[in-house]
């Protein structure tokens, strides 16, 4: 650019910078700042050494690899989760991750990957990763919720905060059949790439023919003849937006997908609602508009597990707003629905054959939420607590055990 002509010269300049500032918008603010501070921490610690952040001074693959886990091993040992733990493996992995995203940035080679442009981790790392995570406290894991759960939230007394438990309720059974992550059901459940639904993101079928919750009726009568409900997700945390998964009403005139949905859309249309307002929001008894909260989910979870832990052997402690993803995703195992349906639905985007079989996702669905219902009343062993075994219910068929076991499942 040192001989174009200035004119060219800034328009050139300008549309770098808009197109760098387009790709900073790849990720979500707070993924940003961890990452700013991670490298920062990295800079120091490499500078701690006399040595530049870009690992150039040192001459092979296994030099720069053991560097970057003495800073893993290193950041696991000295910081600590909001319980004051060590923070957990999958936190050093994405601090590892940043480290490697910010050497690739300045032109660098990634030093966690066996060859540039793969994903595949060397088997050091690989190996250091598993290890942290076998360490990790199972118990600290969200636990999943079983349907005995959700249903025991209905005979908790209400009181003066009736209309709010109603909305946690119905929530709840929402966010346990489409497997969702707190971010896509509830308010202020943090800065994240998912997005919570909204009123216009649902739709209705009844006699073959789909309708949009703006313009359903919504009435008791109606209600109970839709034969699916649909979801559409605008955005969400694997990045694949527009992707609709539908769900079968089920037997239950409660528990089930497509009632509840059309229930909570009824709300909303009954106090006026827009299109754009989120399905995490109620109306008080004064009509002003109220939402639910991932502490409001918790509570009320753990207050229902009090219920019936003498039976499924769920601590209350363990479950949280987190809980409701495993807890459908456990359902379907118990169920012997396969695995990658499951993580079709659940959207886990640890297999990328996985990613081109989502149009697949709509069919799927149809008769899960009855298999969730009729297997979602699983229990476990008394001792899952007291020795911090991974939760694997004794409903569970053997050739899915080591399904369960996966920390994939347990972090949304």
């Amino acid at each position: 650019m040192a001989h174009a002509e200035p004119a060219a010269r800034d328009e050139f300049v300008a549309d770098c910078r808009a197109a760098l500032l387009l790709t900073a918008t790849s990720v979500v603010p707070k993924t940003r700042r961890r990452n700013a501070v991670v490298w920062a921490e990295w800079t120091e610690y490499r500078a701690s050494h006399g040595a530049p952040p870009d690992l150039q001074n040192l001459a092979t693959q296994e030099l720069r690899l053991c560097t970057l886990l003495v800073f893993g091993w290193r950041r696991r040992n000295t910081r600590t989760g909001k319980t004051g733990k060590p923070i957990r493996a999958d936190t050093v992995a994405a601090a590892l991750q940043a480290v490697g995203k910010g050497l690739t940035q300045l032109g660098f080679d990634d030093p966690r990957l066996t060859t540039q442009g793969s994903k595949i981790y060397h088997p050091l790392l690989h190996d250091f990763l598993e290890a942290l995570r076998k360490q990790d406290d199972p118990s600290e894991r969200a636990h999943p919720a079983n349907i005995t759960i959700i249903s025991n939230m209905a005979a908790i007394p209400q009181g003066p905060l009736g209309f709010r438990h109603q909305a946690v309720h119905r929530l709840a059974i929402l966010g346990f059949f489409w497997l969702l992550r707190p971010a896509e059901y509830l308010d202020g459940a943090g800065e994240t790439r998912s997005q919570s639904f909204r009123l216009c993101d649902v739709s209705f079928e009844v006699d073959g023919t789909t309708i949009p919750a703006t313009d359903a009726s919504l009435n008791d009568v109606d209600v109970n003849r839709y034969t699916r409900a649909s979801l559409t997700f605008t955005d969400q945390k694997n990045a694949v937006k527009g992707e609709v998964i539908a769900h079968a009403a089920t037997s239950d005139p409660i528990l089930c997908p497509c009632k509840v949905l059309a229930r909570i859309c009824a709300n909303l249309r009954g106090n006026n609602a827009d299109a754009t307002t989120p399905l995490h929001t109620y109306y008080d008894p004064h009509g002003l508009a109220r939402t639910v909260q991932p502490t409001h989910m918790t509570l009320a979870l753990r207050r229902a597990a009090r219920l019936h832990s003498s039976t499924d052997h769920i601590a209350d402690g363990l479950l949280s707003a987190r809980s409701l993803r495993p807890g459908g995703a456990t359902a379907l195992l118990c169920a012997n629905i396969a695995t990658d349906t499951i993580q079709l639905l659940g959207r886990w985007k640890s297999d990328a054959m996985m990613r081109y079989l989502r149009v697949a996702a709509l069919a799927h669905t149809t008769p899960l939420a009855q298999a969730m219902l009729d297997a979602g009343a699983y229990t476990f062993a008394p001792n899952v607590v007291e020795n911090n075994y991974l939760p694997v219910p004794l409903e569970a068929p053997a050739r899915f055990l080591d399904a369960l076991q996966r920390e994939q499942l347990y972090n949304a």
